[in-house]
């Protein structure tokens, strides 16, 4: 409220970036939208203020206008942070070609990283590529043999998930749930898993905790879902 009368008053482009994080943060998307639009018509060379804008339209707004965003962005940044936001929007817009290209772009750069090899797994897959997925998902369990973190449990039973093998995948999601009960990605990734492997029931206790965590519902419209959606079709 302060920071709005600060804008009315004085609305600079510091003063406009203040309001539009402090209202992102405060969940007032609308809010924080109006503000980089503002913002981004004094500065439109603003990283910062498109790299945000991208983020809100990337997790509750226009994918596409995300999209233009980050093609914007790395072009002038190709970073594997980068890349990889405009990877998931391009899964996001069902631009499954344009994903494994960038995905495939992110792993030249970082070729150990499983976490990225999980996302261009996941790209094969949405895109039809179904030997190369495999093929990489299982690079994705053998490269995190022995890691125990919560990540490393989630990807690893998403990758398992994903190759049908139900028992490990779903012990691994379970150790992550006790590990990290209120996390909201775990929650989301678990509701994956579950689905995944048929446990529509636990998957749909999972999803909804993501969702009462803040993860919107388009996050729930990848084809891995269908199973969830068509359970639960006034929710998901």
């Amino acid at each position: 409220a302060t920071l709005r009368e600060v804008v009315a008053l004085h609305p600079s482009w510091k003063h406009l970036w203040l309001l539009a994080r402090t209202a992102h943060e405060a969940g007032e998307t609308d809010a924080a939208r109006a503000a980089l639009d503002r913002l981004l018509a004094r500065r439109a060379d603003s990283r910062d203020a498109r790299s945000l804008r991208a983020q809100i339209e990337l997790t509750q707004g226009d994918v596409e206008r995300a999209i233009d965003d980050y093609e914007s962005l790395t072009r002038d940044d190709p970073s594997p942070v980068q890349l990889g936001n405009l990877a998931v929007a391009y899964l996001l817009a069902t631009r499954y070609d344009d994903a494994v290209a960038t995905a495939e772009r992110i792993r030249v750069l970082v070729p150990d990283n499983a976490f990225v090899l999980l996302n261009l797994a996941d790209a094969y897959d949405l895109a039809g590529r179904r030997a190369d997925a495999a093929r990489t998902y299982r690079d994705v369990i053998a490269r995190l043999e022995g890691a125990e973190s919560v990540q490393a449990l989630t990807v690893r039973a998403q990758a398992w998930a994903h190759l049908g093998d139900a028992q490990p995948a779903v012990a691994a999601v379970q150790q992550a749930l006790q590990r990290a009960p209120t996390s909201a990605q775990v929650a989301y990734e678990a509701a994956l898993v579950y689905t995944l492997v048929g446990d529509l029931t636990s998957a749909s206790v999972q999803a909804e905790r993501a969702l009462d965590e803040g993860y919107g519902a388009r996050w729930f419209d990848f084809p891995w879902f269908a199973p969830l959606r068509a359970a639960h079709p006034s929710r998901f």
